[in-house]
């Protein structure tokens, strides 16, 4: 997993991926929130908060929010638009999530659009890191991305602003391939790497880790044609699909 700071690091520099306010997506999440945990206050943690509008649009609707983001500068962002919008409800952790040491239990947990990183085992870690991060009753919400939508945009390319974004996938891995370069410079392209899994391969995944799978919330869509998301697609059609976890054990710090 060493690609990762830079990946996210060159991204955020490249893009504007990971800039801009809280918007109707962020609010979408909240609502996910609210229909599979409950309403605020509760304690939510954030695993890779990007440019932080998702924290911020929480922190605002009254929940307690603790981000955890590695890219320093990303950090900092959320730190400053967390001050212009929500001062007092939201907590920044500078830090690896696969090392970072939490002193607190939390309600919900929440890894939007990233889980995959690493290895089957990788995976499997941070799933028993958030089952010991969730209080009795907890919540984690998380993305999946679905391998038979990557599989369809393997070597398909399209212009991304000033970049070129590839997209590939690996059929023996099971892996969705993401590289963006600068127009006319192949050779400083930085690749994504994300397992992607079927809802089986997903239960399977989690024998082990403390959580099980208890429904299906979000399926979601890209339309290349319009270059538009939507969600509420045929599951066939999905890029990736939301579900919600539960313990199912007593949380148990390792």
């Amino acid at each position: 997993m060493d690609w990762t700071l830079e990946f996210y690091r060159k991204q955020h520099q490249w893009t504007n991926a990971y800039r801009g306010r809280p918007g109707e997506h962020e609010q979408e999440k909240i609502e996910r929130i609210r229909a599979r945990a409950g309403d605020p206050p509760l304690d939510v943690l954030e695993l890779g908060s990007g440019g932080g509008q998702f924290a911020v649009a929480c922190a605002r609707s009254g929940y307690r929010v603790v981000a955890v983001e590695l890219v320093p500068e990303l950090a900092a962002d959320i730190e400053k638009l967390g001050e212009d919008i929500a001062p007092g409800f939201l907590e920044v952790i500078n830090e690896d999530f696969y090392k970072v040491e939490l002193e607190k239990n939390f309600d919900i947990i929440c890894y939007w659009d990233g889980f995959g990183i690493g290895e089957d085992k990788d995976q499997q870690k941070i799933l028993k890191r958030m089952g010991s991060w969730l209080k009795p009753g907890g919540t984690v919400l998380l993305d999946i991305y679905a391998p038979w939508h990557w599989a369809r945009e393997a070597g398909k390319e399209r212009e991304f602003g000033d970049l070129i974004r590839r997209t590939d996938f690996d059929y023996r891995e099971c892996r969705f391939l993401d590289s963006f370069w600068p127009r006319g410079k192949k050779k400083e392209a930085i690749t994504q790497s994300l397992r992607c899994y079927t809802v089986t391969d997903l239960k399977l995944l989690l024998a082990g880790t403390g959580l099980k799978l208890t429904g299906i919330d979000t399926v979601e869509g890209f339309d290349r044609e319009t270059g538009e998301f939507s969600t509420g697609v045929d599951f066939k059609d999905a890029m990736m699909y939301g579900v919600t976890l539960k313990s199912t054990e007593l949380t148990v710090r390792f």
